[in-house]
C-alpha cells in the first residue's frame, strides 16, 4: 500500500468525505478490488435468489474488471431468471 493510500486511511471520516473517496480512484489496486467485491456482490446476489451459475459464468463474472459492466450485471442479478439473461 503506497504512503499516500496508508495516510488517506488514518485521517478522520469527516476528512475523508471533504476530499472523497473518489480519491482512491487513481489506485489501480483500489479499482481491482473494488471490481472483485462487485463480482462477488453479482455471484452472492444470484445465490441467493437460487439462480443457477455455471462454471463459465462464474469465471466470466470474476474475471471481468469493467465496473460498469459489473454494475449493470449487479443490477440485472435481482431481476434474471436464468445467470444467460444476465449476460443478455
Amino acid at each position: 500500500m503506497s504512503d499516500a493510500l496508508r495516510e488517506f486511511f488514518r485521517q478522520p471520516q469527516a476528512y475523508r468525505q471533504a476530499v472523497g473517496v473518489r480519491a482512491l480512484d487513481r489506485y489501480p489496486a483500489y479499482e481491482l478490488g473494488k471490481a472483485a467485491a462487485t463480482a462477488d456482490a453479482v455471484l452472492k446476489t444470484l445465490s441467493w435468489r437460487s439462480v443457477a451459475v455455471s462454471e463459465q459464468a462464474r469465471g466470466r463474472i470474476l474475471a471481468c474488471r469493467n465496473l460498469e459492466q459489473l454494475d449493470v450485471w449487479f443490477d440485472r442479478a435481482f431481476d434474471v431468471v436464468t445467470v444467460d439473461e444476465l449476460f443478455d
